[in-house]
């Protein structure tokens, strides 16, 4: 016969055996959707609305991570890197390839 203690103690021993409860992993999925949709959104108003959600009480009750922090990475993987070469290494460059190190962006 079912017994609802005996499946409630079961999944109690799988969350002790995961090292984390059922709410904080609801707590870091709904902040890595947000992370994962701000990674994929372009438009200026759906990144200030996840960035508001960041910024809010609602993420403070949800997480310990500094939200600063958190939008400014994931601000930085935005930017496209412009490498910087020193004068050798843009002559080197120019030498094997016929374009200066650095003319693109990446």
């Amino acid at each position: 016969m079912w017994n609802m203690n005996n499946t409630l103690a079961a999944v109690d021993e799988q969350v002790v055996a995961l090292g984390t409860n059922p709410w904080e992993r609801l707590a870091n999925g709904i902040i890595l959707q947000a992370v994962e949709d701000y990674r994929m959104l372009e438009n200026a108003e759906d990144l200030e609305e996840i960035e508001e959600f960041f910024r809010s009480e609602w993420f403070e009750v949800l997480t310990t991570l500094d939200p600063h922090y958190l939008i400014a990475q994931l601000k930085s993987e935005k930017t496209p890197t412009k490498w910087v070469f020193s004068e050798e290494d843009e002559q080197r460059n120019e030498r094997a390839f016929g374009t200066p190190a650095g003319s693109e962006t990446i």
